[in-house]
């Protein structure tokens, strides 16, 4: 865009992918509720040698600047198939379906209309006809839009400002289908803590050797999976915690049964391990979530 404070261009080169992967560092570093993500994990996605997605899909980087300082980005993806991951069992590709994600920009209501058309525009130009998101890049990768909740952010759970939503919408976005993912904390040390582990429950049993091996199980009613609170205790240097085990918080990524039967468990596991809380898709009573996401959609 030429003519204007304005402009946008496609990531290419080493350069510009750092500036990409460090700008919400540089929009957010000084807020409280916003959780930086695990720096490893980033690097790792947006890495084409370390991740199949980007081999298989079609993807395009976008990077927007006011009078040349970077104040906003978005990635556009078209999947090659279905989303493997458990998490997505109930979401997956439709027809003709593209994406968005790793969408991040300042207060400015023209920068994030200029990133949400060009994606679009891209999306358009690659047959899509529906635009959703965001996804960074499966759906396990990323909660969603938070579009509500009291809690700050936190691993797998991050803090949106609320000028995402209002921009997302201004787009024509809607939300898509399927439930919002709703997540309460459960203090480990609380009495209602209490009732709810007093219901019986499946014993847990380590699922996979990556994250924390005390809290993530696969049950014989369902799956349940959940993670350290990295990002919520300091991001990069969240990886020699987990080896000292010394998280306070943990997040449910995926829940497929009910969360009656699922989260109990796992609540006393994390107890058991010496976490503080939980954060996880069982609602308290009298007791606001402490996250919600949503994902959205429009036609192209």
């Amino acid at each position: 865009m030429t003519g204007s404070p304005l402009s946008i261009e496609e990531v290419d080169g080493r350069a510009a992918f750092r500036r990409f992967f460090e700008l919400p560092h540089l929009l957010f570093h000084r807020e409280p509720r916003w959780a930086p993500p695990v720096l490893a994990f980033d690097r790792a996605r947006l890495d084409r040698y370390r991740n199949p997605y980007l081999a298989s899909a079609e993807t395009a980087f976008f990077l927007v600047r006011r009078l040349g300082r970077p104040v906003g980005r978005i990635a556009a993806h078209i999947p090659a198939g279905a989303d493997p991951t458990p998490a997505a069992a109930g979401d997956p590709v439709a027809e003709g379906e593209g994406r968005f994600g790793f969408f991040d920009v300042e207060d400015d209501a023209a920068a994030a209309a200029l990133l949400l058309d060009t994606a679009a525009e891209w999306l358009r130009a690659g047959s899509c006809t529906s635009m959703s998101g965001p996804y960074s890049f499966w759906a396990a990768d990323e909660a969603g839009l938070r579009v509500g909740g009291t809690g700050a952010g936190a691993t797998g759970s991050p803090w949106h400002p609320e000028w995402y939503a209002t921009a997302v919408a201004a787009a024509g976005f809607a939300e898509g289908g399927g439930d919002r993912w709703t997540l309460w904390d459960w203090p480990t040390d609380e009495a209602a803590t209490e009732e709810v582990l007093s219901a019986p429950g499946p014993a847990l049993a380590p699922a996979g050797p990556y994250d924390d091996p005390r809290l993530r199980g696969r049950l014989l009613l369902g799956t349940i999976a959940a993670i350290p609170d990295v990002g919520g205790e300091g991001g990069g240097g969240g990886l020699g915690r987990r080896k000292r085990r010394a998280f306070e918080g943990a997040v449910v990524l995926s829940c497929e049964g009910d969360p009656q039967v699922l989260v109990p468990p796992l609540l006393a596991a994390a107890r058991t391990a010496g976490y503080r809380w939980v954060r996880a898709p069982l609602a308290r009573p009298d007791v606001e979530p402490a996250s919600v996401h949503a994902r959205f959609t429009r036609d192209l």
